[in-house]
C-alpha cells in the first residue's frame, strides 16, 4: 500500500496543512493497494482529505508532486529567500515552463499521462502552502531523478536534453554531481571548459561502468564455480556414501552367507553323527 501524502507541517508544533486547493476542492493526498481504503479512512478521521485511486491514477499523481516539488525547489533557489508562495506569484511563467518540461519528459520515459491543467493545478497546491521556504534537498530522491533521464538521453544518443531547462538550472546554481550533459547546441549556461570536464567525467563514467560490469562478471563466474564445486562435493559425498552402503550391503551379505555354510555343516555333522 502505497501513500501519496499532501498535508505538511512547517515545524514541529503546528497543526496539519492539508492539500486542498481551489482547483482541487476534493484533496491531493491520495494512496492505492490493498489497505488504500483504510488508510483514507484514518485520515479522514483526523480531518484530513484522501482518495484511494488504481494504479495508473496514483502513478500519474505521484510524479506530478515529484514535478511539483523539484520545480519550485530549484527555481526557488535561484531567488535566494523566494518561498513557495514567492515562485508561484513572482517567477509563474519561469516555474509553470520548468513543470511543462518534466512533464512532457515523464511521459515520455515513463509513458505516464498527466490529466489537463497540470502547470495550473500544481500552482494551486503551491499557494495552499505558500509559507513554506524553499531549497534543493535530497538531490537523488527529487531533481536526481530528472538529472538521470537528461544521463540517459545523452548515452542513448539523443541530441536534445528532454530536460534542458532544469539541467541548466541545476548548471547555474552549481547542484548535482554531474554538470549539463553537451547535447549538440546546448550552449546556454554551461562554458567550454565545462564542456571538456563533461567529457572527461563522460569519459571516466563509462570506464567505471566497464569496470563494474567487469567486476560483476567476474563476481557471477565466481558464484558459478562455487556452485559447481559445490555440486561436485555433494555429488562426491553421495557417490561415497552409495560406495560405503553398497559395500555394507556386501559385507553383511557375505557374513549371512558365512552364518548359513557354518549353520549348514553344524547340520551336516549333527545329522552325521545321529546316523553313526
Amino acid at each position: 500500500t502505497q501513500v501519496l501524502v499532501y498535508f505538511a507541517v512547517a515545524k514541529l508544533g503546528d497543526d496539519p496543512t492539508d492539500g486542498v486547493t481551489d482547483m482541487n476542492p476534493e484533496g491531493l493526498t491520495a494512496a492505492h493497494g490493498k489497505w488504500a481504503e483504510a488508510a483514507a479512512e484514518r485520515f479522514k478521521n483526523k480531518g484530513l482529505s484522501c482518495k484511494v485511486l488504481d494504479k495508473k491514477a496514483f502513478d500519474a499523481a505521484m510524479f506530478e508532486k515529484l514535478i511539483w516539488i523539484s520545480s519550485f525547489m530549484l527555481v526557488g533557489a535561484r531567488h535566494p529567500g523566494a518561498s513557495v508562495g514567492d515562485v508561484e506569484k513572482n517567477y509563474t511563467g519561469e516555474v509553470s515552463n520548468l513543470m511543462t518540461e518534466l512533464a512532457d519528459a515523464v511521459s515520455k520515459f515513463e509513458g505516464v499521462e498527466f490529466g489537463p491543467q497540470l502547470p495550473e493545478r500544481l500552482c494551486a497546491y503551491a499557494r495552499s502552502v505558500a509559507h513554506f521556504p524553499t531549497a534543493v534537498k535530497e538531490f537523488e530522491w527529487r531533481n536526481g531523478y530528472f538529472n538521470e533521464l537528461s544521463k540517459e538521453a545523452y548515452k542513448n544518443g539523443e541530441t536534445e536534453d528532454p530536460c534542458a531547462t532544469h539541467s541548466g538550472y541545476l548548471a547555474e546554481l552549481g547542484i548535482g554531481k554531474i554538470i549539463p550533459f553537451p547535447f549538440k547546441g546546448y550552449k546556454e549556461y554551461i562554458t567550454e571548459e565545462e564542456m571538456q570536464q563533461q567529457d572527461e567525467i563522460l569519459t571516466k563514467f563509462q570506464i567505471k561502468r566497464d569496470e563494474e560490469n567487469e567486476k560483476r562478471m567476474k563476481r557471477k563466474q565466481e558464484m558459478e564455480e562455487k556452485r559447481k564445486q559445490e555440486r561436485e562435493r555433494a555429488e562426491s559425498v553421495r557417490k561415497e556414501k552409495q560406495l560405503h552402503e553398497e559395500q555394507g550391503t556386501k559385507a553383511r551379505q557375505l557374513e549371512m552367507a558365512k552364518t548359513a555354510a557354518e549353520e549348514e555343516t553344524k547340520r551336516s555333522r549333527r545329522q552325521a553323527g545321529t546316523s553313526g
